[in-house]
């Protein structure tokens, strides 16, 4: 769909009940080769809050990471994995 409609992602929201790793695999294709900025909750299991990173870091978009949690009393309710380009700017100009 992405190719077809020559679209270009910046943004990738996940939040997919337990499925944001089904969901990043079948974005691969755009991740690599538009890195677009990535959030994507990581407190559904165990597992997704140590694969997420190592999944994202295998397909070599040169990513910085970061974890947010919201201030919500809870340990990991809203945890969110934040990837972004290292290549990003913060000049809105361009």
């Amino acid at each position: 769909y992405v190719d077809k409609n020559n679209l270009r992602i910046g943004l990738i929201k996940i939040h997919a009940e337990g499925a944001e790793r089904r969901v990043i695999r079948g974005a691969e294709k755009v991740i690599r080769q538009q890195a677009p900025i990535i959030i994507v909750e990581i407190n559904h299991s165990e597992k997704d809050f140590y694969d997420i990173k190592p999944m994202l870091e295998e397909m070599q978009c040169n990513y910085k990471y970061r974890i947010y949690k919201p201030h919500n009393g809870f340990i990991c309710l809203g945890l969110k994995l934040i990837a972004e380009p290292c290549f990003i700017s913060n000049d809105i100009s361009n």
